[in-house]
């Protein structure tokens, strides 16, 4: 696992080691399941919400082009309008 490290922790590969050395117990193991389902679940959501808020805004699609024009505005502050 260390070996698949990014960044800064690349540099910690030793430490990251002895961290990940050691058991996963069957609770825990359901634990890691359960959260990852709870993160999957709030991603499809999330996805959810972006395409509504796509749709949505579609009508405006002109302006908005316009509007990411000025210094300062950039694309992903179109939901905040």
């Amino acid at each position: 696992m260390a070996d698949y490290a990014c960044g800064t922790l690349r540099h910690k590969r030793r430490e990251l080691t002895q961290a990940l050395d050691g058991t996963v117990t069957d609770h825990q193991r359901w634990m890691l399941g359960e959260g990852l389902q709870h993160l999957q679940g709030l991603e499809g959501q999330i996805a959810k919400v972006e395409q509504e808020s796509d749709r949505r805004m579609q009508p405006y699609e002109v302006l908005i082009r316009r509007l990411i024009t000025i210094p300062g505005w950039i694309e992903w502050s179109r939901g905040r309008l």
